[in-house]
């Protein structure tokens, strides 16, 4: 299963990565055509924004599974080893309940705003706005995968199966 959640997390990198150079190319494209020819675009704002929304939203999930997110360090510090297990455990609890709501909530709302369209793409270009909204139930449902990777992972140190 290891394998599995190390080839997600690989993918998911590389699209974060895809979509960071698109978004800085539209940024790039942005300012050039605002301060160098006068003429500002709007598309490449929007769609900018979005692609940064759908970046973080995806890198997410590899963060908490790396553990590379900045944390509070002195709980862990300051208590025993098992003690500090039981609170990552209750932590990624947590983590799994709130990724379970926003996946719950986030649908429901992508849901609604089916009907809406992106505006200001330009004549023409018809993009439902749950496309953007759809990064959050995705995302979190990805979070939530991770967490349940991670608790199954701890609960052999929990029992003093592991040393």
């Amino acid at each position: 299963m290891k394998k599995v959640f190390d080839f997600i997390s690989r993918i998911l990198s590389w699209v974060c990565f895809c979509l960071v150079i698109c978004f800085t190319v539209l940024v790039a494209v942005q300012v050039v055509s605002r301060y160098v020819f006068n003429s500002p675009t709007t598309w490449t704002e929007l769609v900018a924004r979005y692609l940064f929304v759908w970046t973080m939203l995806l890198y997410m999930p590899v963060v908490y599974r790396d553990k590379a997110n900045a944390a509070f360090t002195l709980i862990h510090e300051k208590v025993r080893i098992s003690v500090s297990r039981w609170f990552d455990f209750i932590t990624d609890l947590f983590v799994l309940f709130m990724s379970c709501y926003l996946v719950f909530w986030g649908s429901q709302f992508c849901m609604r705003m089916s009907s809406k369209m992106i505006t200001g793409l330009g004549v023409g270009i018809r993009i439902p706005m749950n496309v953007v909204y759809l990064a959050i139930p995705v995302g979190s449902g990805l979070l939530a995968l991770y967490a349940i990777e991670r608790i199954v992972n701890e609960i052999p140190d929990l029992m003093g199966k592991r040393r």
